[in-house]
């Protein structure tokens, strides 16, 4: 995760590991870059790029080496965040935006970035820019 862990750094994203890799961003104001939740969303779109680059240059140790099966899904809305569990106590995020993000990836194709239709309303671009 080193190389995803430095594309989320870098763009002032945080990254949690919960069933899968998680990136939330917006979520600390001292990061947020200035332009509102459109500036959000197309930075999210170019973390979402890198990962997918950085992706293919890992190779499997299993086969042929092919590159890693990376399936993004990217939705806004509003997240909670909490330290869930009572023993092992970890850090999460969860709501609606988290469950449609999770959603989208897990039902799209690979090499892919599935984003729901409230992202692209944010975004202002046309729907066919993301068939």
């Amino acid at each position: 995760f080193e190389r995803l862990d430095s594309i989320v750094a870098r763009h002032g994203a945080t990254r949690v590991i919960d069933d899968a890799y998680l990136v939330v961003l917006g979520d600390n104001p001292n990061t947020t870059p200035p332009g509102g939740v459109k500036a959000l969303a197309k930075v999210m779109l170019k973390i979402a790029e890198e990962i997918l680059e950085a992706g293919e240059k890992v190779r499997t140790t299993s086969g042929e080496g092919e590159s890693l099966n990376i399936q993004i899904g990217i939705a806004s809305g509003d997240v909670y965040s909490a330290v869930a569990g009572i023993k092992l106590g970890y850090f999460t995020y969860f709501g609606q935006a988290v469950r449609e993000a999770v959603f989208a990836a897990v039902k799209g194709h690979p090499h892919c970035v599935h984003v729901t239709e409230h992202f692209v309303e944010l975004l202002g671009a046309p729907r066919e820019d993301f068939a």
